[in-house]
C-alpha cells in the first residue's frame, strides 16, 4: 500500500471464503482440508500474473 502511494498508482484487495469449508475438514479430517487449499491456491494462482501477491489467510471459527 506504501508503495501504491509512492507510486500514485491503484491497489485492488480479493477476498474469497471457501464455503462450508469446516465441513470437509470435520467429515473428511484435514488431510483433505490442506488438499482442496492447495487446489485452490493453485488454480488462484494459474489466474494472476508475475508479481501478484496471492496470500491464505486463515482463521478459527468463533463459537
Amino acid at each position: 500500500m506504501a508503495r501504491a502511494k509512492r507510486q500514485e498508482t491503484r491497489i485492488a484487495l480479493m477476498m474469497l471464503d471457501l464455503d462450508h469449508f469446516k465441513t470437509v475438514n470435520d467429515n473428511l479430517g484435514h488431510n483433505a482440508g490442506d488438499l482442496l487449499l492447495k487446489e485452490v491456491s493453485r488454480r488462484l494462482t494459474g489466474c494472476i500474473r508475475k508479481g501478484i501477491l496471492l496470500h491464505v489467510w486463515a482463521a478459527m471459527s468463533l463459537r
